[in-house]
């Protein structure tokens, strides 16, 4: 998204540089919004439970934004499952890095590096590629995101998959 979006939204949907700053500063205050929400409900919901909801969120706002590329409307209706997809984000960040640092607690500092170089490492090798298809389409950014979705989903369900012979989950 980070990377893709300035095409999106400058190019795709025609906004001034000054319109992308404050619709890029509305999904990052949304993802700061939901972030804080998912603080607050920690002490009373599942962080299991909040990172479900936020995958969840997450992929059907992917979705969404799949079958409005491949649908051809007009650019601009992205910006909409953007949002929900950026501010879901809220729900799964936090509640994902500490179901994987919870299931190191010894070794939490070392998991704390590994997640981040993750982090950084596979936005390095991503960001190129939604350029692919040029300036002119939002169908590498679908598609990248899609298969983003797809990793967080099959992660999720592989941690609560049943433990075999001592084989810890992904997360949590």
């Amino acid at each position: 998204y980070i990377s893709a979006s300035p095409f999106v939204y400058q190019d795709m949907m025609g906004l001034s540089s000054m319109a992308y700053g404050i619709a890029f500063g509305c999904n990052a205050f949304a993802l700061m919004i939901v972030s804080g929400i998912a603080a607050r409900l920690a002490a009373t919901r599942s962080v299991s439970g909040m990172l479900a909801a936020g995958v969840g969120l997450m992929t059907t706002g992917v979705i969404v934004v799949g079958v409005l590329v491949a649908a051809g409307v007009d650019p601009i209706w992205l910006s909409v499952p953007l949002f929900f997809t950026v501010a879901s984000l809220g729900l799964i960040l936090g509640n994902a890095t500490a179901l994987a640092l919870g299931a190191v607690p010894a070794a939490a500092g070392s998991a704390s590096a590994v997640l981040g170089a993750l982090q950084f490492g596979l936005a390095a090798v991503v960001s190129p590629l939604v350029g692919l298809g040029g300036e002119d389409t939002a169908a590498p950014m679908a598609i990248v995101m899609a298969a983003s979705a797809l990793i967080a989903v099959v992660a999720l369900l592989a941690s609560r998959a049943p433990h075999h012979q001592g084989v810890r989950p992904l997360v949590g």
